[in-house]
């Protein structure tokens, strides 16, 4: 199956069996009181307050590029993704051509509690990624991405935690899995970084280990009435103490609440 296809068929399944919700309902303050402050001043200052609930999101990326080795260069693609707060649902849609005519592309996914990075390359399958270690990473990549999904930081299944005037700690619960990360905030309450321990690296011929890994948001701006970050980006930290950024996108066009 070509891997567009599947990530339609599979964001097509998380829009048919997602929890129904009250499409009326809006983001409220009421909601906030009991979270932390930096958290009520990032809804507010970006405009999320009085606005209706979104419960999914389809994000058309621009200017993007992989490195797939600390020491390799950027590589252009295509990528395009979809999130859905309940339960947890995040895939990921990557595609180019290697040398300008050899079709290489990967799906990532974190659905049904599990996750999943699917490579091919020329229609075949390179490499396939599942397990445990996959699981834990993809649902903390699926949390670090509330950021464009704060409906998630809603969530009862959410431990929320003011640990410092501009950081917060975030705990999430999803299919017997716990992981955590500390978003930080710039001096107009706009989350610029996620950190997390709970994410698996696998250099080549190498047991996969936990790495600190962050995911950067960048160049707030508004886009359909909300201030957004339109750049993002993801790095390891490496042993070294090298900051491995290997992913970095803009975003295009994003979409709110798409239907089956």
């Amino acid at each position: 199956m070509f891997l567009k296809t599947l990530f339609l068929n599979e964001q097509q399944d998380a829009l048919s069996s997602g929890n129904k919700f009250n499409q009326q309902e809006s983001f409220s303050l009421d909601e906030f009181r009991n979270k932390p402050a930096v958290l009520t001043q990032y809804m507010v200052n970006c405009g999320y307050i009085g606005k209706l609930k979104f419960h999914n999101i389809y994000i058309l990326f621009e200017h993007a590029g992989i490195r797939l080795k600390p020491n390799k260069q950027w590589l252009s693609l295509s990528c395009e993704q979809f999130n859905s707060f309940s339960p947890p649902t995040r895939i990921a849609f990557m595609h180019t051509e290697l040398y300008g005519f050899v079709p290489f592309g990967a799906r990532d996914k974190y659905q049904h509690g599990k996750g999943n990075m699917l490579i091919k390359l020329a229609g075949l399958t390179i490499n396939e990624a599942k397990g445990r270690e996959i699981d834990l990473s993809a649902l903390v990549t699926f949390l670090a991405e509330a950021v464009l999904l704060p409906a998630v930081f809603t969530q009862s299944t959410l431990s929320l935690q003011q640990s410092a005037p501009d950081c917060m700690t975030a705990s999430i619960k999803d299919a017997g899995k716990t992981v955590s990360g500390k978003f930080y905030f710039d001096k107009y309450y706009q989350i610029y970084q996620f950190r997390t321990n709970d994410r698996y690296y696998a250099a080549t011929n190498k047991e996969a280990q936990k790495l600190p890994w962050s995911a950067y948001y960048d160049r707030y701006r508004e886009m359909g009435g909300l201030r957004i970050p339109t750049v993002l980006r993801a790095a390891w930290h490496l042993a070294d103490g090298v900051d491995y950024e290997y992913f970095r996108a803009g975003i295009k066009e994003i979409k709110y609440d798409i239907k089956v």
